[in-house]
């Protein structure tokens, strides 16, 4: 059986299955993005307990928004990091997303 689908509904199929997602600067990921090189990237994130982080950039998915609203959640339950869900959550708010 063959399935009809519009070009636009493929797209919209084939981006949903590639997993995970890649991002650059206006990228969109699946997971929040940050510069590889950690506490040596140059423009590295100083957490409140004075920890480093890398520089965070790019956008979300619709599945980013929710990874992100989980990570939240579990680092308010004592898992993951709680100093990190926080900067994800201001960072993503700042930038428009409903967290």
């Amino acid at each position: 059986m063959l399935l009809s689908v519009t070009p636009r509904e493929f797209a919209t199929i084939f981006a949903a299955l590639r997993y995970p997602k890649r991002a650059g600067d206006d990228d969109e990921s699946d997971t929040p993005q940050h510069c590889a090189a950690g506490e040596e990237c140059i423009n590295a994130v100083t957490l409140p307990s004075g920890e480093k982080v890398g520089y965070l950039f790019g956008e979300l998915t619709a599945v980013g928004v929710e990874y992100v609203k989980e990570a939240v959640t579990e680092a308010e339950e004592g898992l993951g990091s709680k100093e990190v869900t926080d900067l994800w959550q201001e960072h993503y708010r700042d930038k428009g997303y409903d967290l």
